[in-house]
């Protein structure tokens, strides 16, 4: 008898499975046809076809939910729910395209019945009546205005592309209208137009960034109750179908690791940084907008701040030589006069004090000779400094300019030694270590 039943649900999940997907399968159909404006009477057989398929699952939904315990309804409910919710919607689109199809039709008929009485050829300026939304240049909104355009004008084959331009002029404000008002509205500049506002806004990599990181800042509930728990979900999904309807669906693996963590870790760098990583991408189509090209764009950028920073602290060339040479002949009369050592161009490495972060060596730092000798080994084991050179780098065994003792043991610099630390004398204005040619 338990096998019987087990059986008996299996085929009545496959029954409810198959005839969801055929109601799929046609929202998706109808959704395409009103935006590709499609006769409304082919529309609206398929309309009539999936509330008969709707209708047959729901009595298989019915019979479903009976079989199931409390736990297993409750998320079954839910999902149904979210599938009764895209019927309605898809119903809502097609009555939205039915209306203003019948009222553009209406319309167009009490002109040519006005222009008929008063014995005038009808306006051949067929500008669409349709109220599109205003767009202001917010790239989450591109959606939503380009499809509304697209279906209302820019696909439509009994207007020319004067009469197209027209329209998106008339709709647009702001930074969107900055991008287009510089073309004169005729019909060679209308694809380029509409090419650029395309360019410019229709960012499907920043929309999908934009739901994985909201999606990554839902906080966690502290007080579950039914009312927070459906708000949360409607959130949650509200996110999954945007990005299912830019083929990114989370749930059928349509929406990589890859694309999740280079949102996340995008929204860690600095703004300077992501500014050039969109400028690197503008200027290089070829490279893909993806992980591994952002991670090598930052490890280039962290060697080139890098080399920039060791460059500018570390190295510079002088011509001091040169320079003194030819102010002295011409302090004595006679006429500058360059020779080969005069002209060699001597390149001197100036390092920085590790201590005080000035240009001498730490064995001429003001701050070091004025510690104790303890104070001094201190700041050598904290710097890492060789014990023998105050150089950094190496150990004092591996110290290549250290004197030796008669037994053949490396010996400690002079002012790490306590033994002479008190005859050391201590020069309150050491030399910015110049070197002299």
């Amino acid at each position: 008898m338990k096998g019987e039943a087990t059986k008996k649900f299996e085929e009545l999940t496959k029954k409810l499975d198959r005839m969801k997907r055929r109601v799929n399968d046609l929202m998706t159909e109808i959704q395409h046809r009103c935006a590709e404006n499609v006769e409304i009477e082919k529309i609206e057989a398929m309309v009539a076809e999936m509330d008969r398929m709707y209708s047959l699952a729901e009595d298989l939904q019915w019979s479903y939910e009976e079989l199931l315990n409390e736990d297993d309804l409750a998320t079954n409910v839910h999902e149904w729910n979210a599938f009764h919710y895209a019927v309605v919607d898809t119903r809502a689109t097609f009555h939205v395209y039915k209306e203003k199809i019948m009222k553009s039709s209406k319309t167009e008929t009490a002109e040519r019945k006005a222009a008929f009485e008063e014995g005038k050829e009808p306006c051949n300026l067929r500008i669409p009546k349709w109220q599109l939304t205003p767009f202001d240049g917010d790239i989450m909104q591109f959606g939503a205005f380009w499809d509304q355009f697209q279906a209302s004008v820019h696909s439509r084959t009994d207007l020319n592309d004067i009469e197209k331009f027209i329209c998106p002029r008339s709709n647009l404000k702001g930074p969107a209208l900055d991008v287009i008002s510089g073309f004169s509205i005729t019909a060679t500049n209308y694809p380029e137009a509409v090419k650029t506002l395309r360019e410019r806004f229709d960012r499907a990599d920043l929309i999908i960034q934009h739901h994985i990181i909201q999606l990554a800042e839902i906080k966690k509930m502290t007080e579950p109750s039914p009312t927070g728990l459906r708000k949360l979900y409607d959130k949650l999904m509200l996110h999954f179908r945007a990005l299912r309807a830019m083929g990114k669906d989370p749930i059928n693996g349509q929406l990589t690791t890859a694309e999740i963590f280079l949102a996340l870790i995008q929204k860690a760098m600095p703004s300077e940084l992501n500014k050039k990583w969109e400028e690197f991408v503008e200027s290089n189509t070829s490279t893909p907008a993806n992980l591994e090209s952002f991670l090598e764009f930052v490890r280039k950028q962290i060697d080139i701040e890098e080399k920039v920073t060791f460059t500018k602290g570390t190295k510079f060339t002088s011509v001091e030589k040169c320079a003194t040479t030819l102010h002295e002949n011409r302090s004595k009369g006679r006429p500058g006069k360059y020779t080969t050592a005069a002209l060699q161009i001597h390149t001197q490495e100036r390092t920085r004090c590790l201590l005080c972060q000035k240009f001498h060596d730490i064995s001429a730092c003001t701050q070091f000779l004025t510690s104790d000798v303890d104070e001094r080994w201190r700041i050598a084991k904290r710097l890492g400094l060789c014990h023998s050179c105050l150089k950094k780098g190496h150990r004092k065994i591996e110290c290549r300019v250290s004197r030796k003792t008669a037994t053949g043991e490396t010996t400690i610099h002079d002012l790490l030694n306590r033994k002479d630390a008190g005859d050391k004398k201590i020069d309150e204005n050491p030399e910015e270590n110049t070197t002299k040619v």
